[in-house]
Parts: structure tokens; C-alpha cells; sequence
């Protein structure tokens, strides 16, 4: 939740990010699974709506679909942050890149 604003442009300045300087990554505590659907072909990807620390975030977690029965009501991920856009729009939303009870 402190990735909004400021602090998210101070890490765009970081960049830009490759195989010498990778993307930073996070970790939220006892994150909360409002929603969580199966995506792409033989659902093999999930698209969560996560609650942490008061703010709601569209998260997506490549090639873990099958990882589906593991979760539980609160987790921990593990991720990193991006920018989604779509139909002319920008937000952030996270990359799960892991993922554990929390």
C-alpha cells in the first residue's frame, strides 16, 4: 500500500530494469483474497483482487494456476509492481511472482 504516488515514481527512477538491475520485489504480510478467478488457456494463470494494509490491488500470477488449492483466506506474496493498461486507462497492479499462507 506504500507504492501509490510518490514513492511509486521514485521507483520508476530506478529503471530501467533488465538482466543488471532487476525489478524491485516485495513482500505483503497476511494480504487478503477478496477474488481470485483462473486465466488464459487451461487456466493457467490467476487474477486476484487483494486487500493489504487498507488498499485494494489487482494482482496477477503467471503460470501458477495450478497452485490454486494452496491458497487460503489471508497469504503472504511475494511480488512485484507494474503499470496495467487497458482501454486507455493506466493503474498498478502486482505481479505475483510467489505466494504463502499467511
Amino acid at each position: 500500500s506504500q507504492l501509490v504516488g510518490e514513492t511509486f515514481e521514485f521507483l520508476k527512477l530506478l529503471g530501467p530494469h533488465g538482466q543488471g538491475n532487476p525489478m524491485p520485489v516485495f513482500l505483503a504480510r497476511g494480504a487478503e483474497i477478496i477474488k481470485v478467478n483462473y486465466m488464459g488457456t487451461n487456466s493457467k494463470h490467476l487474477k486476484f483482487k487483494l486487500k493489504h494494509e487498507g488498499v485494494i490491488w489487482d494482482a496477477t500470477a503467471f503460470w501458477k494456476g495450478d497452485e490454486f488449492d494452496r491458497l487460503t483466506h489471508k497469504m503472504n506474496f511475494v511480488y512485484n509492481i507494474g503499470v496495467n493498461y487497458w482501454k486507455g486507462k493506466q493503474n498498478l497492479s502486482l505481479n505475483i511472482l510467489d505466494f504463502a499462507p499467511g
